[in-house]
């Protein structure tokens, strides 16, 4: 008898799940096989393959519960179907669609070298990359009319239930683990669908209401923490859209801000689709001679949260420490890198890839090429972001960075937020304990940055 295969690639939940659905249908057992080679293009940066391998465990106990197994393999999807012929007559596989064009021709060759029919099934976006276009152009280069355009069309199908499916036979699983070294990240996060949802149901209750106005404020614990549970598939962003509009919050402020925050999601797939080389090339081509100083003691700097900017320095050890930094925050480092120290984008590109439990092949080249100036709807050239006046912003009493950098877990809020200014610090040497001056003068580095941009 034939057996069906599920392929999990970045989605891991039962729920909302149209592969899952539509293989259950077929009526014959269903072997659910995840191959780690075949998540896409990229390397996994280490964060991201932590949550990837604690999702897989998580979905390896649900079906357990359900009678099946996860068949956990590594190598090429060439090589692991290829081996799998030899102990089951499989009939098709399933998975969900790419909307990274080099990952869908991964996915063909596949089909076509094992001889193996895929059926893919939409992927968790509300509207596929290619369905949807301005009339002069094969896509959009800003946002809002994208936005406006997909609030204009959308009708996402409703949430589909979890099915019923036949179990196949039990087969050779390899085992899970995790690299020990990243263990420190469960103190901060529980990967699965259910902890997904429990993330959800928090901005439900209390978040979503004042979205709007705090989402941007560093200290508190005011975005959703969604970002890595959609990442990782864990939750169906068509749920989110449903459940948004049969509450009505969609047309709350704090609703239509959150919803807006997906449709930049949406925006990062519908050009990755159009611009696959979005992760190493400038997306507009007067950047791709930029002067690039590249300054490896500043970067190393930048890495380690020593820059002498205490708003900066709080994002990049929150990132170490956690895996995840605040959108805010990765706006405010991003714009020190590429302006003050005048270091390409893609090196911190790669670095935020490498920490990130969120790292998505679209959102963040995507929002380093707009932080940059040198993406779709990207910021202007001459919109650098000064630390020290966001941090008065978006960190008004010092609280994030007193959490994140504890030489100043001591220091008055004045005394944080003159830091970056060593003409006007008001710091005591005893409240800083060996706080790092400035790397560089923010007022001469933007007026470098900006003689250097007006040249493209």
């Amino acid at each position: 008898m034939q057996t069906n295969i599920l392929l999990f690639q970045t989605e891991f939940r039962l729920r909302d799940f149209p592969a899952l659905f539509e293989a259950a249908k077929r009526g014959v057992p269903l072997l659910f096989l995840f191959v780690e080679d075949a998540v896409q293009r990229r390397l996994l940066g280490r964060s991201a393959k932590w949550w990837l391998r604690q999702s897989c465990k998580h979905l390896e106990q649900k079906l357990h519960l359900k009678g099946s197994q996860l068949v956990y393999r590594k190598g090429s999807i060439i090589s692991v179907l290829n081996a799998l012929k030899e102990e089951l007559e499989i009939g098709e596989l399933f998975c969900s669609e790419s909307y990274d064009p080099l990952h869908t021709h991964r996915l063909k060759e596949a089909e076509k070298q094992t001889g193996v029919p895929f059926r893919t099934c939409p992927g968790n976006l509300l509207i596929k990359p290619w369905g949807i276009s301005p009339k002069e152009s094969s896509h959009y280069r800003v946002f809002s009319p994208f936005w406006r355009k997909c609030l204009d069309i959308l009708d996402p199908p409703v949430p589909l239930n979890v099915p019923e499916w036949i179990p196949a036979k039990e087969l050779k699983s390899e085992p899970i683990t995790c690299d020990a070294s990243m263990e420190g990240l469960n103190q901060y996060w529980k990967p699965g669908e259910e902890s997904a949802q429990e993330a959800f149901e928090s901005l439900l209750q209390g978040k979503i209401e004042n979205y709007d106005t705090l989402r941007d404020r560093m200290d508190l614990e005011a975005t959703s923490k969604l970002s890595p549970h959609l990442r990782w598939g864990e939750i169906s962003v068509r749920e989110i859209w449903h459940t948004l509009h049969s509450r009505t919050l969609h047309r709350s402020p704090g609703g239509e801000a959150f919803l807006r925050e997906l449709g930049f999601r949406e925006f990062a797939y519908h050009l990755l689709y159009h611009f696959p080389h979005l992760d190493d090339q400038p997306y507009r081509e007067e950047f791709a001679k930029f002067p690039w100083e590249g300054d490896e003691t500043l970067l190393n700097r930048w890495q380690q949260g020593k820059t002498g900017y205490p708003c900066v320095d709080a994002g990049m050890r929150q990132l170490a420490e956690s895996g995840w930094m605040h959108n805010r925050a990765r706006m405010v480092t991003a714009s020190f890198l590429t302006k003050d120290l005048l270091v390409d984008w893609r090196r911190g590109e790669q670095w935020f890839w490498d920490l990130l439990v969120d790292a998505d092949p679209a959102l963040n080249p995507f929002n380093w090429q707009w932080t940059a100036g040198c993406g779709v709807d990207a910021a202007p050239y001459f919109r650098i972001f000064n630390p020290i006046t966001q941090e008065k912003r978006f960190d008004p009493h010092g609280d994030y960075v007193r959490r994140w950098v504890p030489e100043l877990a001591g220091a008055s809020t004045s005394g944080i937020h003159s830091l970056g200014n060593p003409s006007k610090n008001q710091c005591q040497e005893e409240e800083t304990k060996g706080y790092p001056p400035p790397i560089v003068d923010h007022a001469e580095a933007r007026k470098r940055a900006l003689e250097l941009f007006d040249e493209i």
